[in-house]
């Protein structure tokens, strides 16, 4: 568990760094790092998921969300500097956004399934957007954007 948050750490924060990205840019880039890590360890993922395993989860979230907070926040503070996010409050929005990703990535398969994956990306985004402050669509527009 330790490998697994130091490692995610050490991306949101040399992404934080990137200076040639944008705000939007960088967003993009940890939505995709996360797809594809959660899709190449769903073995270790699932385990953490499983009920009889809820005290590794609890741990995962306990020490890994300070981390993901901070670093975005700084990500959202720079698209508020770059005029692509409006929001006042840039930690609660990352830390919003972090618990919403965290749900969606932990609902019951009656709301969300692999029949309805475009829907739910698309929710996400449309109310992660709305928690930023961002453009309608920002997310999906953006050149290498999600699309």
């Amino acid at each position: 568990l330790d490998r697994y948050i130091n490692e995610i750490s050490e991306f949101m924060q040399d992404i934080q760094l990137v200076e040639e990205l944008n705000a939007v840019e960088k967003m993009i880039k940890i939505f995709r790092y996360f797809s594809q890590y959660r899709n190449n360890r769903h073995r270790f993922i699932g385990y953490i998921h499983e009920e009889r395993n809820a005290h590794l989860h609890l741990k995962v979230e306990k020490k890994f969300v300070p981390v993901f907070v901070e670093s975005f926040a700084g990500i959202v503070r720079q698209g508020v500097e770059e005029g692509l996010f409006c929001t006042n409050y840039p930690v609660e929005a990352a830390l919003a956004v972090l618990t919403l990703g965290v749900q969606f990535g932990n609902s019951p398969d009656s709301y969300f399934n692999a029949n309805n994956a475009e829907r739910n990306t698309e929710a996400f985004l449309d109310i992660f957007e709305r928690v930023l402050g961002a453009e309608p669509g920002i997310f999906l527009k953006s050149e290498g954007g999600l699309t």
